[in-house]
């Protein structure tokens, strides 16, 4: 994993814009504050930056932001830095348009991922006949990419954030890769790159160790026990066996949502395509492939894991009218949401929350083309709800 700065403000540009950001609340003048600093008031500036940070007036350091690349990352990184509480933009590669044989991209677990991209091409291929060849391809590549190792490399991403976030968040991960409670092997590997992680984002955010979180805040992202699931304005939701590559893709771009990650490594359980489950010899090569990874203490992407998410019911419409019911969407993400909105709208209280039922009931079910709010720009293969009995 290599961090490459994009768009990095020095330090002093930052703690510059930092007082001067922090002067608009109380001056004088209702007009535009000039850009233009003296030597002198420079100086002026960096000594009321130090008595800022020292009261904890830290909202200021949000107007200056952090670009950079992060290359060659696993998929426990992605998902980690997708699903921390703080402001960000990211976007990233998909490990489902890796070419074979990509540099960097080597491995038992990705000999074993080109192996089953044949016998899925093949498999899918001999259930569609004339389906196209660029959809073959990656449905092929996204159903055996759950043999790549969770802490592989596997993913690039750009992220986006300001200076006040990154510093807390360095510090979080700081405090996460410190701690040690009796690991198991998972909490292991990951505090490991964590610690790669926050080395590499402090040397290019090194106000990190100046700027400390003062509110409380840390890396909230594992937990021991499934919360009980809730459904009314706001929600509790459990997506109970999923794959880490489906929890990687329901996480993405979904900020306005809060996740947690329960996994039990000694449970070995993969996910697998209803196309696989229908040959009993290959599905249980499959797994047979799967446990020579574990047995060699990797974590297979198609391992099964618990992925709560909480938020309330506006926050999770979108997700719903985008995923739950869309061809081009991966079979298993969909599925996800199917089950979650089936449990919103079956658990929910109509009584006590007849506006949430209304929202809930106006597009249940109903294909994403057939809402009127989208248009297929590149219909897929399915078609406009043809996709429930879809195989992949």
């Amino acid at each position: 994993m290599k961090i490459i700065p994009i768009e990095v403000p020095s330090s002093e540009e930052i703690l510059v814009k930092y007082s001067q950001e922090a002067k608009t609340c109380y001056q004088k003048s209702t007009g535009l504050r000039s850009a233009a600093v003296s030597e002198e008031q420079k100086q002026a500036l960096l000594d009321q930056a130090a008595r800022l940070n020292a009261d904890g007036h830290h909202s200021p350091l949000e107007f200056t932001r952090f670009h950079f690349f992060v290359e060659d990352a696993s998929k426990f990184i992605l998902i980690l830095m997708t699903t921390v509480d703080i402001p960000y933009n990211a976007m990233a590669r998909s490990l489902r348009f890796r070419e074979p044989g990509a540099p960097g991209y080597s491995g038992i677990d990705y000999d074993y991922c080109d192996k089953w991209r044949v016998i899925f091409s093949d498999l899918i291929r001999a259930e569609y006949g004339d389906i196209p060849d660029r959809t073959l391809e990656t449905d092929a590549n996204q159903n055996s990419r759950g043999f790549v190792n969770l802490f592989s490399p596997s993913y690039s991403f750009d992220y986006y954030v300001d200076t006040r976030n990154l510093c807390y968040l360095i510090n979080w991960l700081n405090d996460f890769a410190s701690t040690d409670s009796g690991d198991s092997l998972f909490m292991s590997l990951a505090r490991a790159q964590v610690s790669d992680l926050a080395l590499q984002l402090k040397e290019m955010c090194p106000l990190a160790d100046v700027i400390k979180d003062n509110k409380g805040g840390s890396l909230d992202l594992f937990i021991n026990t499934i919360p009980a699931a809730s459904y009314g304005r706001s929600f509790t939701h459990n997506f109970k066996d999923i794959s880490f590559d489906c929890a990687a893709h329901i996480v993405r771009h979904r900020k306005d949502m809060r996740y947690w990650v329960y996994f039990d490594e000694k449970r070995r359980d993969y996910y697998a395509a209803p196309i696989l489950r229908k040959n009993p010899e290959l599905y249980a090569e499959y797994v047979r492939d799967m446990d020579k990874l574990s047995d060699l203490g990797m974590i297979p992407g198609a391992s099964l894991m618990t992925l709560s998410a909480t938020g309330n019911y506006k926050s999770v419409m979108w997700s719903l009218l985008e995923r739950a019911e869309c061809g081009s969407v991966l079979l298993e993400t969909q599925r996800a949401y199917q089950n979650l909105w089936k449990e919103y709208h079956n658990s929910l209280d109509v009584v006590l929350y007849p506006e949430v039922m209304l929202e809930l009931d106006k597009y249940y079910k109903v294909p994403k083309g057939a809402t009127g709010l989208f248009t297929c720009q590149h219909p897929c293969y399915w078609g406009c709800g043809g996709y429930e009995d879809r195989l992949v």
